[in-house]
Parts: structure tokens; C-alpha cells; sequence
């Protein structure tokens, strides 16, 4: 069973309840039962990164003040390469704002 695969997939889908019930089966699960509940504690778990609430309000800022994606983009990744968030905090904010990877 591909907990991390699945979850991952069901994260990037937009939409993780309706990813994870049409598509458990292919991760090697044989009932849905309970899958949601643990996907929602696996995002609560997955690491953002040490500094990802100073670059979540940065990016914030960045957005509101008329930042194009592009920019927010290239912010993030320098952050990333500082170490400051994860692929997954990069993720995670460009969700929350709305913005296109």
C-alpha cells in the first residue's frame, strides 16, 4: 500500500476526496474506509519547511501588493534553495493564493 503516493496524488489533484475514492485501488488499497481521514492528517504532518510561515506572509504580502506569479514563483525558490520551505511548502502556497506552478 502507497500511503505517500497516493496521498501526494491526491493533494496535487485539486481535488483529494474524489482522488483518493476513484482512485484508491491503483495504490494498492482495497477499501476507501478511513483513506481521507489519514490524508488529512498526512497534510497536517508533511513538512512546509522551518521558515514557512515568514515566507508564507512574504509571498502573502507580495500577492496582495500586485506580485505577478512569476515573481512569487521565483521568491518561493529562493527560499527553497535557502532552505527555508520544502517543495511541499512551495506547493502549499501557491494553492493557497490561487496561482497556477
Amino acid at each position: 500500500m502507497d500511503y505517500d503516493g497516493l496521498f501526494s496524488d491526491a493533494y496535487s489533484s485539486g481535488n483529494p476526496s474524489s482522488y483518493i475514492s476513484n482512485n484508491y485501488k491503483k495504490y494498492g488499497f482495497t477499501n476507501v474506509s478511513g483513506l481521507t481521514k489519514d490524508y488529512e492528517n498526512w497534510v497536517k504532518a508533511a513538512d512546509k519547511g522551518p521558515g514557512y510561515d515568514s515566507v508564507w506572509m512574504n509571498a502573502r504580502r507580495k500577492y496582495d501588493n500586485g506580485a505577478t506569479t512569476g515573481e512569487i514563483v521565483n521568491y518561493l525558490v529562493e527560499r527553497a534553495q535557502a532552505g527555508q520551505i520544502s517543495v511541499f511548502g512551495q506547493e502549499y502556497i501557491l494553492d493557497r493564493l490561487g496561482l497556477d506552478k
